[in-house]
């Protein structure tokens, strides 16, 4: 038991999907079975008189899960994209670079930063232009390429969204002959 009540302390473990969900300063990531008993392991070792075995082990993961805080929903409605330099959130039309909360529940990152002075990447920009040359369609697309990144998303929300960028990128080629079958071959 108190292996559990020392991770729940520190404000940076809970429980979700049955894992222990680990703070890891920028998201939330769940432990799998095994890091998790090495690690009870280890403590087990250090801060306890009771036998050391493989059962130890799981028996004080299985008693945390019991024990640590649920981690709850993302409780934001707000546009947010996870990065590795903060949480880029859209409010009322604008976007800012916030700094990462872990009361906010994110569970994933993505892999890069935000930088408002990069320079517009004209090769790719050139390239999305020539293949979607309608400004509606290109504006639609890449909304619906934005719904997956973001918290609001679900797994269920992104499947909807593939099949509408299909539908789209399908009025898209009626529309202009000849610009995405080029891209095929």
């Amino acid at each position: 038991m108190n292996y559990a009540v020392e991770l729940a302390s520190t404000g940076n473990y809970a429980y979700a999907d049955n894992h222990i969900i680990h703070w890891t300063g920028t998201h939330w990531a769940q432990m799998n079975q095994e890091d998790a008993q090495r690690d009870a392991l280890r403590w087990v070792v250090d801060n306890s008189a009771a036998i050391v075995s493989d059962a130890s082990a799981a028996s004080a993961v299985r008693t945390a899960m019991l024990w640590l805080p649920r981690l709850p929903d993302p409780t934001t409605t707000d546009l947010l994209i996870p990065l590795r330099n903060g949480y880029l959130r859209q409010r009322a039309g604008s976007y800012a670079l916030e700094p990462h909360d872990k009361s906010l529940g994110v569970r994933y990152l993505i892999n890069c930063i935000y930088d408002p002075m990069h320079p517009r990447p004209d090769l790719f920009m050139g390239f999305i232009e020539r293949i979607l040359p309608d400004e509606a369609v290109r504006s639609r697309v890449q909304e619906y390429l934005g719904y997956p990144i973001t918290v609001v998303a679900s797994r269920r929300q992104a499947g909807v969204v593939c099949a509408a960028i299909r539908k789209t990128i399908a009025c898209a080629t009626a529309k202009y002959p000849g610009h995405l079958v080029r891209l095929v071959r």
